[in-house]
């Protein structure tokens, strides 16, 4: 699936609370166009995180990071590729979840997402 190699499974973060670490605080889509915070994963509904992957093409960046029920990191929770002229982006954050819910935090990071080539089009 997609335009590199990713293993899915059916594997699921269900603690809305648990804590988001960012493994790279510097990059563009934690910071452009809002300033991803660890405010912004506060108040998620239902689910963190599902069909986390455990293999990926080492062509992707894991950008997010929390721990699953048996205190284990997930560090697939949103991986980023720069392919070609734009970005291959892997999220198993339950997006579809927190938008319908209105959760801010979900709204900046989705913005960062579809913006995230914005910078390098127009400089």
């Amino acid at each position: 699936m997609g335009a590199y190699p990713l293993t899915v499974t059916g594997e699921r973060i269900t603690d809305m609370e648990s804590t988001i670490s960012f493994l790279d605080p510097t990059h563009r889509i934690l910071n452009y166009p809002n300033k991803i915070k660890q405010q912004d994963f506060a108040n998620w509904v239902q689910d963190r995180a599902l069909f986390l992957p455990k293999d990926w093409n080492s062509d992707f960046k894991p950008v997010l990071r929390t721990q699953n029920s048996n205190n284990g990191n997930e560090d697939g929770l949103l991986l980023v590729n720069r392919k070609g002229k734009g970005y291959y982006i892997y999220s198993s954050l339950s997006l579809f979840r927190q938008l319908p819910a209105a959760v801010s935090g979900a709204y900046r990071l989705f913005a960062n997402m579809l913006s995230i080539g914005r910078l390098e089009s127009h400089s």
